[in-house]
């Protein structure tokens, strides 16, 4: 976003699995949910089988590349 002169919608710069605590983590998904985030990067690597970001995103959204993925909010959502 910083590159693109978009806003963050989040609070958060970045979000690491065990890093935020549950709540916080509970909030990004709010966030991304209410404001209907259109594309978020997401970095494959650093995601554990449990994460509950990136069920979410799985979820919600279409996901293009191996480890970087650049995620578009799934049509209709």
């Amino acid at each position: 976003y910083l590159m693109t002169g978009t806003r963050n919608p989040t609070r958060h710069d970045i979000i690491f699995p065990r890093y935020q605590s549950d709540a916080e983590i509970q909030g990004v998904i709010a966030a991304l949910e209410r404001r209907r985030v259109r594309t978020v990067l997401f970095f494959r690597f650093v995601v554990e089988p449990d994460d509950p970001v990136g069920a979410y995103v799985a979820a919600h959204y279409e996901c293009d590349g191996d480890a970087i993925l650049l995620c578009t909010r799934k049509d209709g959502e």
